[in-house]
């Protein structure tokens, strides 16, 4: 158990790192724009040196970045799981110590270069933040509540929130900032996609109590629409009637789906399988 949680701690600290780096030492030099609230950080801190250069876009990133997670960390705290959030707190205040004490490096003049190194950088944080456990704040956490309560999915939430950047961006910095900023937000999910969701199918197995199978039932159809098997049970030890249900999802609606389970069932028991193919129908957002 320390064992586990001391590695997942190191996971994140070493996510919020790459995440920092990959900001600091290339976006920023080249003014081209992250994604979520790392990238909305940046163009405020962006805007502000313009008008007071004294100040430091990287130490104003990572000033802003924390600001904006306080009110969405309050919220999922009383809307999430406690450990998710827990170590989300964690990855919120270590990326925004990355993004403060990390100094700018220009690598490189190359826009295009810093482009794709700043996705490749801060995806491969993003992604060892979400295999850990927890996730960056910002965009991650709204989504995760607004799963629970509409059927709003990530990338609906995401793909707004980045091209409202975009735009931004267009308007005061150039239409070509635009583009590399595009450029880099490709980068991003790609890479996301090759570390976090390499293995993109999960197979879950739930034994939940028997009096809350209707509600869990309710949760796997309305929140990822995936349909499920389920089968009765009975507890080795305790001798209760149980359910076992089985269903197969989707790597970014783990967290979430987890987390709403335990909390209509917090004795439930959940095991987690990749799956590396699904022959028949299969339904993805």
């Amino acid at each position: 158990m320390i064992k586990s949680v001391f590695l997942t701690i190191l996971t994140v600290i070493i996510g919020s790192i790459l995440y920092g780096i990959g900001i600091n030492w290339f976006l920023i030099p080249a003014n081209v724009y992250a994604s979520g609230f790392g990238g909305l950080s940046q163009l405020i801190a962006t805007m502000t040196h313009h008008v007071y250069p004294l100040l430091s876009i990287s130490n104003m990133v990572g000033i802003l970045y924390f600001l904006f997670n306080i009110p969405v960390l309050v919220l999922a705290w009383f809307a999430l799981g406690r450990k998710f959030v827990s170590y989300t707190i964690l990855s919120v205040i270590s990326c925004s110590m990355a993004l403060h004490l990390i100094p700018d490096i220009d690598f490189s003049s190359n826009v295009l270069l810093n482009a794709i190194f700043g996705g490749i950088f801060c995806a491969a944080g993003v992604s060892l933040t979400l295999r850990s456990g927890a996730s960056t704040g910002g965009l991650d956490v709204i989504s995760l509540v607004l799963i629970r309560k509409t059927n709003f999915s990530f990338g609906r939430v995401s793909l707004s929130f980045n091209a409202m950047i975009t735009v931004i961006a267009g308007i005061l910095f150039g239409v070509e900032k635009s583009l590399y900023t595009l450029i880099s937000l490709y980068t991003n999910a790609r890479v996301v996609d090759t570390i976090y969701t390499g293995k993109f199918k999960i197979q879950l197995t739930m034994i939940i109590d028997r009096s809350k199978f209707d509600a869990v039932r309710d949760l796997i159809l309305n929140h990822t629409k995936h349909g499920l098997t389920y089968t009765e049970a009975k507890g080795g030890y305790t001798d209760n009637e149980k359910q076992i249900i089985y269903t197969v999802i989707t790597r970014d609606e783990l967290q979430s789906l987890v987390s709403l389970v335990h909390q209509v069932d917090p004795s439930s028991f959940i095991t987690i399988q990749d799956v590396g193919e699904v022959k028949g129908k299969f339904i993805m957002k």
